[in-house]
């Protein structure tokens, strides 16, 4: 129902299942106004650069380790989603 706070996690990716609704990712770039969250988690207000990707349902998405990512969502505009975090291999 409304935009999550940008982010980066250093020691896991996030695949995102797109369930329904809609909204657009911002990925890549660079974190803004980013802050340390819990250990290797930081959270920013946005992120500079991205690159935007428009998700609807049905859509799985894999982001790396280090990348910068947000979901936006339009107001009035809800999406359902579940993320399944992996962490990385030591």
């Amino acid at each position: 129902e409304a935009s999550g706070p940008s982010e980066t996690h250093a020691g896991w990716t996030d695949f995102y299942v797109v369930q329904s609704g809609s909204a657009t990712l911002l990925v890549g770039g660079k974190l803004t106004g980013s802050r340390l969250d819990a250990p290797g988690e930081m959270r920013g207000t946005g992120v500079e650069g991205a690159r935007k990707v428009e998700l609807q349902a049905g859509d799985v998405v894999n982001i790396p380790p280090g990348t910068a990512h947000q979901v936006v969502v339009a107001p009035g505009k809800p999406i359902t989603y579940l993320i399944v975090k992996v962490k990385k291999a030591s």
